[in-house]
């Protein structure tokens, strides 16, 4: 039987927090609180996996004063909801450095 999957994050979770700021803490090693904007929301296919059926596939691009290596994160929103979610370092739009979460 495979994992449940059912807690994991949703698209309709972020879009009202298109353009806030999220507080971001490491969760694999210690910085310091920074604020990570997100940017940018694309939607993406869900693979055709039987476990996949139904749920949300998508990216979350994040602007930052400060870009860290991949690792786990937790992401506030302003609403003060937490999610744990690994963020990769890549080149944002307007060519700035940023995070990105896949969530696939």
């Amino acid at each position: 039987m495979g994992k449940d999957i059912s807690k994991r994050p949703r698209i309709a979770d972020f879009q009202s927090h298109l353009g806030d700021d999220f507080t971001i803490t490491g969760l694999e090693r210690e910085i310091d609180s920074q604020v990570w904007k997100l940017e940018h929301i694309e939607t993406l296919p869900t693979p055709p996996i039987e476990s996949l059926a139904g749920k949300d596939c998508f990216i979350l691009e994040f602007s930052a004063a400060t870009t860290n290596g991949q690792g786990f994160y937790a992401f506030k929103t302003p609403d003060g909801v937490i999610h744990s979610m690994v963020a990769i370092p890549v080149m944002g739009r307007g060519d700035r450095a940023g995070m990105q979460v896949v969530i696939n």
